[in-house]
């Protein structure tokens, strides 16, 4: 049973990410402007990662190819741009590595050896402190680390500050949508609010899994990708079984023996009418978190709505 006790410690748990996004906010402008001018000046780009880097590199890039599809971008894991892209290409573009965390040093190192041999040019976003060994492999100005570690909200937050700084340089756009985003990227202040529904949606579907044992399964739609993903890593790490797809790929059957959660924005109603339609007919009712937000910034609300319920719930700092 969800608590107001717990719903309102969810909400303040967002104004402490929205905190820690403030006491980096002169970093994160800087380095999201050095990130768009790298990006902007590259025909084509490539966003790779490391492990949980995976998150804000699909946000970046799903940004850009809605905001800014003149260009052409890629997404990569950092193993296969090392070992099945760079050694076949001549030019791979302009490449912006996202990194995960400490654990993936191995294929951090061997990727920038690649990235080096390779004459590739490069940036790497490392958010946490690296070794001296990861700080000689990586040129001073082709890295980019934070006064303190980033926690995946400021993460992503950093990804979507750089995709429509991008945006505006590439295609020199100036109409209503895109000054929205600009002003809305400047100050988060007031999210709380907006954000305090989908947060009880989100705990109650926390409470039932928790307390029914059963394995999950995370329907999203495209601009829900980012949040599903965290949501899906958090409940794997409680030992909780946790399948992510895409609404495309969903299977219309023996999704039954799952607990099944459906995340879209209301501009992709159809996209879950036409899942919830398959699901109904198997039997299965799924819950649902719908957010009415612009498809580019719902990728950071919505997860720092993830991040804040998961970590009162879980009592995770």
């Amino acid at each position: 049973m969800l608590l107001l006790s717990e719903l309102e410690d969810s909400i303040d748990m967002i104004s402490r990410v929205l905190e820690n996004i403030s006491t980096k906010e002169e970093w994160l402008e800087e380095k999201s402007d050095y990130l768009a001018d790298f990006i902007s000046r590259h025909a084509r780009v490539i966003f790779s990662y490391t492990g949980m880097g995976v998150i804000p590199a699909k946000s970046i890039f799903l940004s850009l190819s809605i905001l800014a599809p003149e260009k052409e971008y890629y997404l990569k894991s950092a193993s296969h741009l090392a070992y099945h892209y760079l050694p076949y290409i001549d030019d791979a573009g302009g490449v912006v590595l996202l990194v995960g965390s400490a654990w993936e040093r191995s294929e951090l190192l061997r990727t920038m050896d690649a990235l080096n041999i390779m004459n590739t040019d490069y940036v790497v976003v490392v958010p946490y402190k690296p070794d001296d060994l990861t700080i000689k492999k990586i040129e001073k100005d082709r890295s980019l680390i934070p006064p303190s570690a980033m926690g995946i909200s400021e993460y992503v937050y950093l990804a979507l500050k750089t995709a429509i700084k991008s945006a505006a340089k590439i295609t020199g756009r100036t109409d209503m949508r895109m000054k929205r985003l600009i002003e809305e990227v400047k100050s988060l202040s007031g999210l709380q609010e907006y954000l305090e529904p989908i947060c009880r949606d989100i705990s109650s579907f926390i409470h039932d899994i928790l307390s029914s044992k059963q394995p999950v399964a995370i329907l999203y739609s495209p601009s829900m990708e980012a949040p599903a993903l965290l949501l899906q890593y958090l409940l794997l790490r409680q030992g909780v079984l946790s399948v992510a797809m895409d609404f495309s790929v969903a299977p219309a059957e023996n999704l039954d023996k799952f607990r099944v959660l459906a995340m879209y924005t209301g501009v992709e109603i159809d996209l879950f009418k036409e899942v919830n339609f398959r699901l109904i007919k198997q039997g299965v009712k799924p819950y649902y978190v719908k957010s009415d937000f612009d498809p580019v910034t719902n990728q950071l609300y919505v997860l720092i709505a993830v991040d804040s319920v998961l970590r009162t719930v879980l009592k995770e700092t």
